[in-house]
This record gives structure tokens, C-alpha cells and sequence, in this order.
């Protein structure tokens, strides 16, 4: 899938959310609740997908030691489920490499635009609110910092993508 239609479809499901947002604001439906819960989901899988598919970090070293990172984690996250001791730990290492990881790739960075400097503050937020999730410091109602902060991000890159698409369609209609 291209990231026209990719971007077009993340568009419709922002819109979708933001309707059910809306709707469920004036009045609470069941129904219109699950619609939201569905669809901030896939846009945020697609999201994802878009991000981490179009981002250099894949041809760099930082790459795998995020897979291991990730690997990790979701071994902490198995620990956890069957109740072992050591699975805080496990989780909390995992995610606090990640997020130092993060930092070390971007540190080295050569060139840093706005976009990079968004995706920085969006994963620190996300892991580090995760953590303090995860051990109980705070509420799950701190989520929303990086939610947001991943929503700026993501039309953020949306609209560089949009402008380039319409960019290459000028030159090729020249």
C-alpha cells in the first residue's frame, strides 16, 4: 500500500474518531464508543506502520537493538501475565532501553528536523508514561499526553508527505 492511500485512510479514521469523540460528548452511546475505541486503534496501527515504514532508523544499528529492546519487553510483558517477580524489572528495563536507545539515534543524527524532534518527544512521552503506568506512580489518564502528542506527529507527517505528493504530481503534469 502506498502512502497516499495509507495517508487518505489514517485521514478518515482521524475524522471518524473525532466525530465519535464529538457525538459521544453530547451524548454517550455504547455503540459510538466502540466505533471510537476501533477506529483511534487502526489509525494508530496505521500510524505506526507509516512512521516506522518510511524512518532511517531501519538502516541503522539503533534498528536492531530496538528488535532486542522490543523482544524484551514483550518477554516481560509474558513474565507479568503468569505472575513471575522479576517482571517489573524485566518491563521496566526494556521500556527505559528503549527510550535511551531513542535518544542515542537521535544524538547521532546528523541532520534533526522539526519532524525528528517531534518523534523524539512522542516515543520519551510514550515510554516514560508507560513506565510510570506500568509501576503505579500514575494514572492511565496520562496517556493522553502521548496520544496527542503522537497525533501532532503523525499529521505532521501526513501533511510533509501530502506536500511532496502534490510536489512530484506538479513536476509530472509539467
Amino acid at each position: 500500500m502506498t502512502n497516499k492511500a495509507l495517508i487518505k485512510i489514517i485521514g478518515i479514521l482521524a475524522i471518524i474518531s473525532l466525530a465519535t469523540i464529538l457525538l459521544n460528548l453530547l451524548s454517550y452511546n455504547e455503540i459510538i464508543d466502540y466505533v471510537y475505541v476501533y477506529s483511534s486503534n487502526i489509525f494508530s496501527l496505521l500510524g505506526l506502520y507509516l512512521l516506522f515504514y518510511n524512518s532511517s532508523i531501519r538502516q541503522t544499528i539503533f534498528w536492531r537493538i530496538l528488535n532486542v529492546c522490543i523482544a524484551i519487553l514483550l518477554v516481560g510483558a509474558w513474565m507479568k501475565i503468569i505472575h513471575l517477580p522479576t517482571a517489573d524489572i524485566v518491563v521496566t528495563i526494556a521500556l527505559s532501553s528503549i527510550s535511551i536507545t531513542y535518544i542515542m539515534r537521535f544524538i547521532k543524527k546528523e541532520k534533526k528536523s522539526h519532524l525528528d524532534i517531534l518523534k523524539l518527544f512522542w516515543i520519551l512521552s510514550a515510554f516514560i508514561i508507560a513506565n510510570l503506568i506500568f509501576l503505579h506512580i500514575v494514572t492511565k489518564d496520562f496517556i493522553i499526553i502521548s496520544r496527542t502528542l503522537f497525533c501532532i506527529t503523525l499529521l505532521d507527517f501526513c501533511l510533509i508527505e501530502y506536500n511532496i505528493i502534490k510536489l512530484s504530481q506538479k513536476t509530472i503534469d509539467q
